[in-house]
């Protein structure tokens, strides 16, 4: 079925959604199981903001009625690296081709990486996190959605790229 979407930046009323949905769908990984809620909610909340305020995000949306969002997609572009922190789409919206639509945004960088893994099936497996690695070829770190205002993580993880590069 296709979906008449509207591709468009984070605008200013769609803040407290994405911050809501991003806490909220984490929080069901094992990572964000295994802490007291309010620990959870209460240091990951400035982490996400921080990712935020430093990415670009983009919403699907309804074109017809901008405050029906489908889903999101937060990217952080360093040029020869770029990084996916999180992709959210409405369990409603997903097999209609929206999720591909936003991954065609993710800028051809030499290297890719992704900092959020996404909630876990009942065979351990995380369906998003292996179809991303196989289909783009990304690479798992999350500390690349701490911030990092000297630029040694994204430097650490150029470096272990282009290691794991040589090797296969």
């Amino acid at each position: 079925m296709a979906v008449n979407l509207q591709l468009r930046r984070l605008q200013p009323q769609d803040h407290n959604f994405v911050l809501d949905t991003w806490l909220r769908s984490h929080r069901q990984t094992p990572w964000g199981l295994s802490m007291l809620e309010a620990i959870y909610f209460r240091n990951h909340r400035r982490r996400v903001l921080a990712a935020l305020e430093r990415s670009t995000t983009v919403v699907s949306c309804d074109p017809e009625f901008e405050d029906q969002i489908f889903g999101y997609i937060v990217l952080e572009d360093h040029g020869e690296m770029a990084c996916v922190h999180y992709m959210y789409l409405k369990d409603l919206y997903r097999g209609m081709g929206i999720g591909k639509q936003m991954m065609e945004l993710i800028p051809q960088a030499s290297y890719l990486f992704y900092s959020h893994q996404s909630r876990r099936r009942k065979d351990k497996r995380t369906k998003f996190s292996d179809h991303f690695e196989k289909t783009t070829g990304a690479i798992y770190n999350p500390y690349l959605f701490l911030s990092d205002q000297d630029g040694k993580l994204w430097r650490e993880a150029f470096t272990v790229a282009s290691f794991k590069r040589r090797q296969v």
